[in-house]
């Protein structure tokens, strides 16, 4: 094999480790948030955070959602807000099926929630 292409094979399996691991990280975010598990979540959140370019865009609404539920779980108030709100722009731009039902409907309460009462700076 030439040095090109031991070179494009290498590119390839390295976006795959990373695409793979960031995958993970959002399931196990997912996982953790519908056990109640918001700490655990959070950690999850926080090792894909940044890499939202290496994501499908159903990765990225589950993403900004689940983790923005979990900060609204754990009384991180700005945080949630900003999550949420980019986590709805870009869940209307897609396609439904990237959320629950029960987590899309939480998710528009919680944004509700914080527009009534929007978090202290």
């Amino acid at each position: 094999m030439n040095h090109a292409k031991m070179m494009l094979l290498g590119v390839a399996l390295g976006c795959l480790s990373a695409c793979d691991f960031v995958d993970f990280s959002i399931k196990g975010s997912i996982d953790s948030y519908n056990a109640g598990d918001y700490a655990t979540a959070a950690k999850k959140c926080k090792e894909a955070e940044g890499r939202e370019e290496e994501m499908a865009r159903k990765g990225v609404v589950q993403h900004l959602v689940y983790c923005g539920l979990t900060h609204y779980h754990l009384g991180q108030r700005e945080r949630t807000a900003e999550m949420l709100a980019r986590g709805q722009a870009e869940y209307q731009k897609g396609n439904p099926a990237y959320l629950h039902y029960n987590i899309a409907k939480e998710m528009d309460e919680a944004l509700a929630d914080l527009k009534k009462n929007p978090p202290k700076k």
